[in-house]
């Protein structure tokens, strides 16, 4: 869905017939979703500027001119522009702001979240828009887009809070995003998202063998991902840390992490409710579990499981006398579910060690991604696969691009 925290209505004067074509200036442009969006929507770009030269590669061999260009918006200054842009398009670093990452709040990629807004301001751009991470609202990380929005009020520009999902556009991904829209006239809100019925993964996994990105490389049958893969079903991963049909713990596949006994089975499974259901802390997602829990339930025999389980690299000693589970992360191997919506396609989305393919033995291929992100099969990424997915990942998905530029086009030029 869409919603809009504030914005004042407004009315377009131009006639869209003899309106000019719409220019935007885009930073941080990857490989160039946000950017097809808005060319589709039939806007010029007058400039577009990424610090990584892959992405830029994979820009200029689909985007029409300018090419876009290499520049480091932390340490360079970008040359002087004649034109004024109607719009400014941006979607900084969110890896500061992802609850998906580290979540560092004095990460220097997260300040570059003002450079947009400081350009915008200086090239007196009719309309700025910028699209990150929902993180970027929350708690300490906040601080950076109060402050953008701050500076664009100052300048003269009305501003408004916007979020997306993917899903509403019918986007076969679970993806949300925030949006930050600026305009030196107050505004109506977006119009609703179009709330088509959600698109299920399998609506874009049949592909042609002659597409551009599309190498399916299954996994080594020997290996130890294959055969961890082997035990996943649609709609499960591999997680010790929630206990629900959709985990598979790590004790579920003996053939890879070692057996254990059935009561060295119920210890496991003790830990994993007990660690989050008895909290020391007010952060975190859960707490080792003190001895005294354990010998309270399992008595004489706590010090053999214990002293067997560690052994066995199930269990580890996090400080005296206190337990946790080996391998705390919250699903890998995640095989996703061909009749729902994929999870948010992000840079490891073609890892299968992240992502498994529905039914195959194998991760997804970029071109996978890049269907599930919503870009057409004409578009071809340049690069390592590695750069490649990263490529995807970054990207904003080109139809959300196309619905936000048709608005803009409308409310404002």
């Amino acid at each position: 869905m869409i919603s809009t925290l504030n914005g004042s209505p407004t009315a377009p004067t131009l006639r869209r017939d003899r309106a000019p074509m719409p220019s935007y200036v885009s930073l941080f442009a990857g490989c160039g979703g946000f950017d097809l969006g808005f060319s589709t929507a039939g806007f010029h770009c007058i400039a577009a500027y990424d610090h990584d030269p892959a992405p830029v590669a994979t820009y200029n061999h689909n985007l029409p001119s300018p090419t876009a260009v290499v520049a480091d918006l932390n340490t360079q200054r970008l040359p002087p522009m004649t034109d004024r842009p109607d719009v400014v398009i941006a979607g900084p670093p969110c890896q500061g702001f992802s609850t998906l990452g580290p979540r560092n709040p004095t990460d220097a990629r997260n300040s570059l979240l003002l450079k947009p807004i400081d350009l915008a301001i200086a090239l007196r751009a009719k309309t700025l828009l910028i699209e990150n991470v929902p993180g970027v609202l929350s708690r300490v990380y906040a601080r950076y887009w109060h402050e953008a929005l701050h500076r664009l009020q100052c300048s003269g520009y009305t501003t408004a809070t916007i979020r997306v999902a993917a899903v509403n556009l019918g986007l076969p991904q679970i993806r949300r995003r925030v949006l930050l829209v600026a305009a030196r006239t107050s505004f109506n809100p977006p119009p609703p998202t179009r709330h088509a019925p959600p698109a299920p993964l399998r609506s874009v996994l049949t592909i042609s063998s002659a597409l551009p990105n599309h190498q399916p490389r299954h996994l080594d049958p020997t290996s130890r991902a294959a055969q961890i893969a082997r035990h996943i079903q649609p709609g499960q991963k591999l997680s010790n840390v929630r206990n629900s049909h959709a985990s598979v713990h790590t004790w579920d596949i003996p053939n890879v992490f070692g057996p254990v006994t059935s009561l060295e089975r119920e210890l496991l499974h003790t830990v994993l409710l007990l660690r989050r259901r008895h909290r020391a802390r007010r952060f975190g997602d859960a707490d080792p579990v003190p001895y005294a829990e354990l010998k309270s339930r399992f008595r004489s025999t706590t010090d053999r499981l214990l002293t067997s389980l560690i052994a066995k690299d199930y269990i580890r000693e996090t400080q005296p006398h206190h337990y946790d589970l080996r391998r705390t992360f919250n699903g890998k191997f995640r095989r996703l579910h061909p009749d729902v919506p994929a999870h948010c396609v992000l840079t490891k989305f073609c890892d299968p060690t992240h992502f498994l393919h529905p039914s195959a033995p194998r991760g997804f291929t970029v071109r996978e991604a890049a269907r599930v992100q919503g870009f057409p099969d004409s578009f071809r990424f340049l690069g390592s696969a590695r750069q490649q997915a990263t490529q995807v990942g970054n990207a904003v998905p080109p139809p959300v691009a196309t619905m936000l530029a048709r608005w803009i086009r409308t409310e404002f030029l």
